[in-house]
């Protein structure tokens, strides 16, 4: 079963529109109000002359792509680009840069090829990707290139969501936040809950129920990143086993939803967050609370664990 608590819900929606020369638009928004996001969008659209109700969709495939902007340091492109291949890359361009595009179930595997190559990786991310390309007017082209700056203006489209894991299979504690830069710590709280299985049913269900519910979660909060605390036992076996498998439908999920996973140690957690690499669970909460400006500790005791976790790999990690 799944249970979630929110502040200020994010979610992200898609506007599809025809722009200058018939340039088919996606415009990915990140809000909390659909209704308000649409009317900003369609305003920026009808004063640049665009179509808002055009249906665009069908001309574009959601792919997982790498960029880098400094390619200084590649002596050799052709070899760069057999191992990108290697790595699953169905299209490499070197016009400003380079940008790598690949199936969103390849893209940690590219981001990890790009950088084998030596090369600072500048963004890996789910993006929609045009399946064509048409040649515009220099008038057209400019026009198109003012709606963009346009539309970027709109703080609401850029997604910065982390989603943190505290892992079980009987609980597994989430928590969702955001970037904002005037929030105190530079991350806002978004929501968290936890996700539960019976233990009456066999265990392959409950893993099945654990996915499910964390599919819930992704396509709720579309998050770009995920982060789950690495497992750490010192004597139940079994139950260590247990946890390791959830652990492993948790990474396969994140992964196939086309998320960047990234692991952090339990002191890694303590030491980021209370600067003591032994803190007590209390100390934690208390600090959780703080982080994020709240008013009482999230709950249950795996929500605010959750949290914990997204704030300390949302840190370690680029963003």
């Amino acid at each position: 079963g799944l249970g979630d608590s929110g502040e200020g819900d994010l979610t992200t929606a898609v506007y599809e529109a025809m722009g200058p020369g018939g340039a088919a638009l996606l415009i990915e928004v990140l809000t909390d109000n659909t209704n308000r996001s649409l009317t900003n969008v369609k305003t920026v659209l009808n004063k640049s002359g665009a179509n808002p109700d055009a249906k665009v969709m069908w001309q574009f495939e959601r792919k997982g792509v790498v960029r880098v902007d400094d390619v200084s340091s590649t002596d050799d492109r052709d070899v760069a680009e057999l191992a990108l291949i290697d790595a699953g890359a169905q299209d490499i361009s070197w016009d400003d840069g380079l940008e790598v595009v690949g199936e969103l179930s390849d893209l940690q595997t590219l981001e990890k090829a790009v950088s084998e190559l030596g090369l600072k990786v500048t963004s890996a991310e789910p993006e929609y990707v045009a399946s064509d390309v048409m040649q515009l007017s220099e008038e057209d082209e400019k026009k198109l290139g003012e709606l963009i700056e346009k539309l970027d203006d709109d703080e609401t489209r850029h997604n910065m969501t982390v989603l943190g894991i505290d892992p079980g299979y009987g609980r597994c504690g989430f928590g969702v936040i955001v970037r904002d830069d005037e929030a105190p710590n530079a991350w806002r709280y978004v929501a968290s809950g936890m996700i539960t299985t019976s233990s009456e049913i066999v265990f392959a269900d409950r893993l099945l129920e654990i996915a499910n519910d964390l599919l819930v979660v992704i396509d709720k909060y579309c998050p770009r990143m995920l982060v789950l605390e690495e497992l750490f036992f010192a004597k139940n076996t079994t139950t260590a086993l247990k946890v390791a498998h959830a652990r492993g439908i948790i990474m396969l999920t994140a992964r196939r939803a086309g998320l960047e996973v990234v692991e952090v140690k339990p002191n890694e957690v303590k030491q980021a967050l209370t600067g003591y690499g032994a803190a007590d669970k209390k100390q934690m909460q208390e600090m959780v609370k703080t982080v994020f400006g709240l008013a009482s500790i999230p709950q249950p005791d795996d929500a605010a664990d959750a949290l914990a976790v997204a704030w300390t790999g949302a840190t370690k990690a680029r963003y």
